[in-house]
């Protein structure tokens, strides 16, 4: 992973922040959690499951702008927080990206440690020429 793509590329961060300025009319309520969120990407899923033609482009573009219209409406009523509790694909891809540093760290420590291992293992007696030589081959 080269980390959290979908802060780069959330198609509602933009505009929300352009349209509303930080200004919302409600505070989403605390003891919803992320059960909106689960609601949102549930229907989505139902959607791409039960619906006939479900990649059908004039069909696809309208409940694309339907769910932005939507999350954007949703945004202008509850703020920003709507995204972080209330929109399925944010909530869904939050914890999936790692930041860039993290995945570099950790890419370092897997070759490092690897290579260190290989470096410093001794062969034990199945891994020996002769014994495999003879295990596979007969020789």
């Amino acid at each position: 992973m080269l980390g959290d793509l979908w802060r780069w590329i959330n198609p509602w961060d933009g505009a929300v922040q352009l349209v509303f300025k930080g200004n919302y009319l409600k505070q989403l309520p605390v003891q919803l959690g992320v059960l909106p969120a689960i609601i949102m990407y549930f229907m989505a899923a139902v959607y791409t499951l039960t619906d006939l033609a479900p990649d059908d482009p004039d069909r696809l573009a309208i409940v694309a702008a339907g769910y932005w219209l939507f999350t954007f409406m949703m945004c202008g009523v509850f703020g920003k927080n709507w995204l972080h509790r209330g929109e399925g694909f944010t909530v869904f891809f939050r914890p999936s990206g790692p930041t860039l540093s993290e995945t570099l760290s950790s890419l370092r420590m897997v070759f490092v440690e690897n290579g260190r291992n290989a470096l410093e293992a001794t062969p034990t007696a199945l891994q020996t020429d002769k014994d495999l030589l003879h295990r596979y081959i007969g020789v």
